[in-house]
């Protein structure tokens, strides 16, 4: 999957791809270096603070016909109580290590901030997010192997089946309190993440600029 390079944003670039781990008591979104084969960083979110998932939409760019497709891009954000059962690691013999968590919350675009009312209303101070993007499910490796876009899973359903593996391992990590049932409301929720309509509005001149030097120098 893809996430946004920055904790706690919907749309910081690049985009870096990380893997999700879900384990019966907790949540990990890891970050490799892929050329060492070592671990940059790992968030971790206790099930049990989780709120909201959200799925739908995740448009983060409007510069190819690809990337403005709103059945193929799509993604999900997993929004969670701020808590000490949480944790942010990062390897500090990596590059990338330059950042704390106090540091990140400040150098926010102020932008990401006003999201928090997109997805549970509640002050900033108490509630984050972590985002995610389906990778394309039709790739140069599956055609090679022969598999074709109309059997292989939509993005759409990718993502929606692994929201609802989280929501299970929440239900099973959760004990009944007496005269409790176990059904309760869906914590999942399919809405837009970033619509087509806001991508454009957040692609700036610059980027579009940038975008069409290179096709230039590629032509």
């Amino acid at each position: 999957m893809l996430s946004p390079r920055q904790p706690n944003t919907l749309r910081t670039f690049p985009f870096e791809e990380t893997v999700l781990l879900l384990t019966d008591a907790a949540l990990y979104n890891c970050r490799f270096d892929w050329n060492t084969d070592k671990v940059l960083s790992f968030e971790r979110i206790n099930l049990s603070s989780i709120r909201h998932i959200n799925y739908g939409t995740y448009i983060t760019s409007v510069l190819t016909d690809a990337q403005t497709n709103e059945q193929r891009n799509v993604g999900m954000v997993i929004v969670y109580q701020d808590s000490e059962t949480n944790a942010l690691r990062v390897n500090t013999r990596s590059l990338q290590s330059s950042f704390s968590q106090d540091l990140q919350d400040i150098s926010e675009k102020k932008e990401e901030w006003n999201l928090y009312s997109w997805l549970s209303g509640t002050k900033r101070t108490s509630m984050r997010l972590m985002a995610f993007k389906a990778l394309a499910s039709s790739t140069s490796v599956t055609v090679s192997n022969n598999t074709t876009s109309e059997n292989s899973i939509s993005e759409r359903v990718a993502i929606q089946s692994i929201c609802e593996e989280i929501e299970r391992a929440i239900k099973a990590a959760q004990i009944p309190r007496d005269g409790e049932g176990g059904d309760k409301k869906s914590i999942i929720e399919e809405k837009e993440i970033i619509s087509l309509a806001e991508a454009k509005k957040r692609t700036g001149y610059l980027e579009q600029l940038v975008y069409d030097v290179k096709k230039l120098v590629w032509a």
